[in-house]
């Protein structure tokens, strides 16, 4: 258990093919390479040697033709290069490999990009999620944490990989509005990619707030990172975001919410008072004014009114927020 066939490259900091087990079976004549980055220390501290390993099995393993070579930056050009994702893929990898292709576009000026389940050779590929040819790159997504993802190059195609939920149907997801609670690291790690690699920048959702300069191809550099999120759990919350961010982040357009006017009166509210207890007495004052207005009010209402008010404004000044106090006090 855990032995095999494998070749072991030993500096500053071990690299081993497989980078888990070693090969095992009976199989004719493999092609194999492997990808590394030699540390600060090879050579100053250690001696560096490659050696070929049989070890806890019984067998023999044949090798030939082992050279190290320096491999140079990559170059993706348009018409040379697509997304790949596994033939198995689940659709939250799909949509992920979507939305790479759908940015690498931009990137080569409305030149699309394919999104493929077999890897074309002398085209270079997005490996997107999960997959055979991520893990014979050394890459197993079942170790990382969630929502955490591996960008790592190799000659010839760069892997973007994470954990993503096998079951859950993203599109349907993201037209419900839930919350989307579900695994999607691959897309976590596109959205990375494109930031840092691509130099695309995502300010807000909408042609206007996603910006991605334009090249005739996408140069890179030798990557291999893995990327954690800070906090276990994160979101947007509506009662603190921005209409436009809740909205999105809901999965609702401003048309939709424009047709349902309690939506927007909701986000006026949550903008303009932003904690709970004074959004919940500013609430019952704007929606008894909206109706007939302060004048309009019978004496009772007008009792309930002020009442309401000064326990919002009571709220608001034990907040370290000025502005919302004021703004209690421009209905008083």
């Amino acid at each position: 258990k855990g032995g095999g066939a494998g070749i072991t490259l030993c500096d500053a900091y071990n690299h081993s093919f497989p980078s888990t087990a070693g090969l095992v079976g009976t199989f004719d004549w493999i092609h194999q390479t492997f990808d590394f980055t030699t540390e600060p220390e090879t050579n100053s501290r250690c001696k560096s040697y490659l050696y070929l390993r049989l070890s806890g099995a019984n067998g023999t393993a044949w090798f030939d033709g082992e050279c190290l070579e320096e491999v140079p930056d990559q170059v993706a050009v348009p018409g040379k290069c697509a997304v790949v994702v596994d033939p198995a893929a689940s659709k939250v990898t799909r949509f992920a490999a979507g939305e790479l292709a759908k940015f690498l576009a931009k990137r080569f000026s409305g030149n699309k990009v394919p999104v493929k389940t077999a890897i074309t050779e002398g085209e270079f590929a997005f490996v997107v999620g999960d997959s055979a040819w991520s893990r014979i790159a050394g890459i197993d997504v079942g170790k990382l944490p969630r929502d955490s993802f591996a960008v790592k190059t190799a000659p010839g195609r760069v892997f973007i990989c994470g954990r993503d939920d096998p079951k859950v149907d993203i599109g349907k997801e993201l037209v419900h509005g839930a919350d989307m609670q579900f695994e999607m690291a691959s897309m976590f790690g596109v959205y990375d990619f494109l930031e840092r690699i691509a130099d695309s920048r995502f300010f807000f959702p909408g042609e206007l707030g996603e910006i991605v300069r334009t090249g005739a191809d996408l140069p890179m550099q030798r990557l291999d990172y893995v990327a954690a999120p800070d906090l276990v759990a994160s979101r947007i919350r509506p009662c603190l975001a921005t209409g436009a961010w809740s909205r999105f982040y809901r999965g609702r357009t401003f048309k939709d919410d424009m047709a349902k006017p309690d939506v927007v009166f909701s986000d006026y509210i949550n903008r303009m008072f932003g904690t709970s207890v004074v959004q919940w007495y500013m609430w019952k004052v704007v929606k008894a004014l909206e109706k007939v207005g302060r004048k309009g009010l019978s004496e009772k209402e007008r009792s309930e009114v002020d009442s309401w008010l000064r326990s919002a404004l009571k709220a608001a000044e034990k907040l370290d927020d000025p502005l919302i106090a004021k703004r209690v006090q421009l209905y008083m």
